[in-house]
């Protein structure tokens, strides 16, 4: 029986605060031991790797859907953030906006697009119950096609696979539990990818708004189904979060420096890999 520990898993649902959790991975594992998912080429591939191959590394993430049947010998810890489907959608919109490299820029003109023509063309299907898809491995399926039953399967994995998992609401609460499951030490930080765009008021009128929930329905059933069991861990580890954001709070103004810096290198070299991605 293989004796290695489980491969540690981070499915990365866009807009959750993940990249700044990814970075905090970046300097968590060596870089042999990481296998990442962010270009299209890397995604692409991903379910042509074997588990042979994938059982070589410690840390996997990226921008994949979450998929049980991976059949790694050494195992799976799985985790991932979520967050309200109404602010990680308006997140998204103002990536895309804010975002002069986002590829949907890159496909067309999108300066006059208002955030009711994108929910009504369907141009983007991360407007439509992303957190759902990522969690049911249903990330492909058509705009507006999220249904009952891929709720059904996101709620099952997250309670089977997912020990831990993140808020975006409570970042620094979620990387606290983390540590003390994974017996890590603390995880400090600094913010990144914080979008530039500000939405105007006027383009959340009514019909905005509908449409809103109509993409959103099924995200926010999975969103208070994980926040009320996030709630409840809160309770249970009050000794443990207390003394941990203490500790988290003071490690991230005493190392921001040294952090960013190391980000920056990160980043960069992240963006090499999206260029040059061969696997």
């Amino acid at each position: 029986m293989n004796q290695q520990k489980k491969q540690f898993q981070f499915v990365h649902i866009p807009k959750t605060a993940g990249t700044t959790f990814a970075l905090i991975l970046t300097r968590r594992f060596t870089w042999r031991k990481k296998l990442s998912f962010y270009s299209p080429k890397e995604r692409e591939n991903y379910s042509l790797l074997t588990p042979e191959y994938k059982n070589k590394f410690e840390l996997s993430y990226g921008h994949v859907g979450f998929n049980p049947n991976q059949r790694l010998e050494r195992g799976i810890e799985c985790f991932t953030f979520l967050r309200s489907a109404r602010e990680r959608l308006l997140s998204t919109y103002r990536h895309i906006k804010g975002d002069g490299q986002h590829v949907i820029k890159k496909q067309i003109n999108i300066n006059d697009y208002t955030l009711k023509d994108f929910l009504k063309q369907g141009l983007v299907k991360n407007f439509d119950n992303l957190m759902v898809r990522y969690l049911s491995n249903t990330v492909q399926k058509d705009y507006l096609t999220v249904n009952e039953d891929d709720l059904k399967t996101a709620v099952k994995n997250l309670d089977e696979y997912f020990h831990r998992f993140g808020l975006t609401e409570y970042f620094d609460e979620s990387l606290v539990l983390l540590s003390d499951y994974m017996n890590w030490p603390p995880l400090f930080y600094v913010k990144e990818n914080k979008s530039s765009y500000k939405i105007d008021k006027s383009e959340l009128d009514t019909e905005t708004e509908e449409l809103i929930k109509a993409c959103s329905k099924y995200d926010e059933v999975l969103f208070e189904h994980a926040l009320q069991k996030f709630k409840a861990l809160m309770e249970q580890k009050k000794d443990v979060l207390e003394k941990g954001l203490k500790e988290l709070h003071e490690g991230n103004k005493k190392y921001a420096t040294i952090i960013k810096i190391r980000n920056n290198v990160n980043l960069a070299y992240a963006r090499l890999r999206k260029l040059f991605a061969t696997i």
